[in-house]
């Protein structure tokens, strides 16, 4: 029997624990949270969609010595701030063969190099949760455009939060371009620092822009207020696309058409939908389309080092070297 566990119970954990239901093979799970509310909720959720599953026993417990000795896949989805020292404890007490992680991943940048290398010692695979690589629409894309080289991708929209987002189109345009190495700047953030609906965490809004190492411009765009959608806009050397999440439309031009644009309906895959195909393809294979964490611990970190260089120009009289956001 499979051995999973959800470390973390809240919105992202309990839909983690929603996806696992649909495992194609029998499994018991282990979910760890110390908010005896947030296991309520996860259970109730998974008991909305459990009726016909192979998941034979989920333990719900609050400390991480009631979990199983040996776990086959972990997936810690608590919050930036205590992730570090869960997967500390977590390795240091269990047997874990491999490890799914949330994002945002840390909040300082000593932490990446520091997880690395524990992994590294452990021999624990691991990858991080930006999921969009697993959905058909962007698979398809990547595919069809086999060859052709990317120029200009770009997303905007208002009040998505882009502190805690942004490394979902970061992650979007390094599967792209198949690159891991950019720059990136914030001329354009927004000197006003809002508070996340998550208590404890920041948010940002503005613009950021850059480059990575084959040349694709990206441009990433968070406006205050309401009233537009999230819409991506990718540009090869022949082809366009806008794609509208929020409505499952994707716009295709030709540029050498005479009918330039074509609309095309997709399926918008939600946490609930995904999680087990992971899962499943780690157990059999060792790999799976999430980034694996060495890829994306490189795209994490100037991420991260724009957020605070942000905050210190704002506040010249702290000594700030790490960024709350989750």
């Amino acid at each position: 029997m499979v051995k999973i566990a959800i470390i973390g119970a809240g919105q992202l954990g309990s839909r983690h624990l929603q996806a696992l239901s649909l495992i194609d093979r029998e499994a018991a799970v282990d979910v760890v949270d110390p908010n005896p509310s947030s296991l309520e909720t996860a259970k109730k959720r998974f008991l909305e969609v459990s009726k016909e599953t192979k998941v034979r026993e989920v333990h719900y417990c609050s400390s991480l010595n009631d979990i199983s000795n040996t776990i086959d896949v972990a997936i810690v989805a608590s919050n930036s701030n205590v992730r570090r020292k869960i997967i500390e404890e977590l390795l240091a007490a269990k047997n874990v063969r491999a490890l799914i992680l949330e994002k945002f991943l840390f909040q300082r940048e000593e932490d990446f190099s520091a997880v690395s290398a524990l992994l590294s010692k452990k021999n624990v695979s691991a990858w991080v949760n930006c999921p969009r690589r697993m959905w058909p629409v962007y698979q398809n894309i990547k595919k069809e455009l086999q060859g052709e080289k990317p120029i200009e991708l770009s997303v905007t929209g208002t009040s998505w939060a882009l502190g805690s987002n942004a490394i979902h189109m970061i992650d979007l345009f390094s599967y792209f371009s198949n690159s891991t190495n950019y720059h990136i700047g914030f001329p354009d953030l927004d000197k006003i620092i809002t508070q996340s609906k998550r208590n404890g965490y920041i948010e940002f809004t503005g613009r950021l822009s850059g480059e990575f190492s084959n040349h694709e411009r990206f441009s990433i765009a968070c406006y205050n207020g309401s009233g537009i959608n999230l819409v991506t806009y990718l540009r090869w050397e022949k082809t366009e696309f806008i794609i509208k999440e929020s409505e499952g439309k994707v716009l295709i031009g030709k540029g050498n058409q005479e009918e330039k644009w074509k609309e095309e309906q997709f399926t918008v895959l939600f946490q609930s939908q995904l999680t087990h195909h992971a899962v499943e393809r780690i157990i059999d294979t060792r790999t799976c389309d999430l980034t694996p964490y060495e890829e994306s611990q490189k795209l994490h970190l100037p991420l991260l080092r724009t957020f605070i260089k942000h905050l210190q120009i704002l506040k010249p009289e702290e000594i700030i070297t790490s960024c709350p956001i989750t």
